[in-house]
């Protein structure tokens, strides 16, 4: 009585979907345990990359200038914490520096009583090498616009 009312079609496909559960019930196991945990050292992060180094991030600290600073791939870096929009992190959030990258060196002080400004020098970047902070270097220096310096420029330090 009721194969006059539904269609062929919809009957092919209503057995269809119920064979298919059927072997999926069938063939998957009923319990899946969980790998045991690895020691910390060696331990993987969610996404499955080895933390070589972690690095709190700092106020101002941009993606690409941590992962130019580890020498990682930028997307490489995001993909390893399950960061999908690059341009989002919050200070004081933890990261995981994939594979063997350690930080290099820090680069020597040349700070002396004065400095002079190298080409790709920002003032901040002076400051943090310096020991010092952009409003003391502006104060000291009569800049009115931290943004703007040039090369060649004679910053007084202390």
């Amino acid at each position: 009585m009721l194969r006059k009312f539904v269609r062929p079609g919809v009957r092919a496909a209503g057995l269809l979907l119920a064979l298919t559960v059927v072997l999926t019930s069938v063939l998957m196991p009923a319990n899946v345990s969980a790998a045991p945990a690895a020691s910390p050292d060696a331990s993987p992060s969610a996404s499955g990359y080895y933390c070589a180094y972690t690095h709190y991030v700092r106020r101002g600290e941009t993606l690409s200038g941590i992962a130019r600073w580890y020498g990682v791939n930028m997307w490489t870096l995001a993909r390893a914490n399950g960061i999908w929009n690059p341009n989002y992190i919050r200070a004081g959030q933890r990261l995981c520096i994939p594979g063997g990258y350690y930080p290099p060196p820090p680069p020597p002080s040349y700070c002396g009583q004065y400095y002079r400004v190298q080409y790709g020098d920002t003032l901040s970047g002076i400051a943090r090498r310096c020991g010092t902070t952009v409003h003391k270097l502006s104060y000291l220096n009569g800049i009115w616009n931290p943004n703007y310096i040039y090369r060649g420029q004679l910053l007084r330090i202390y």
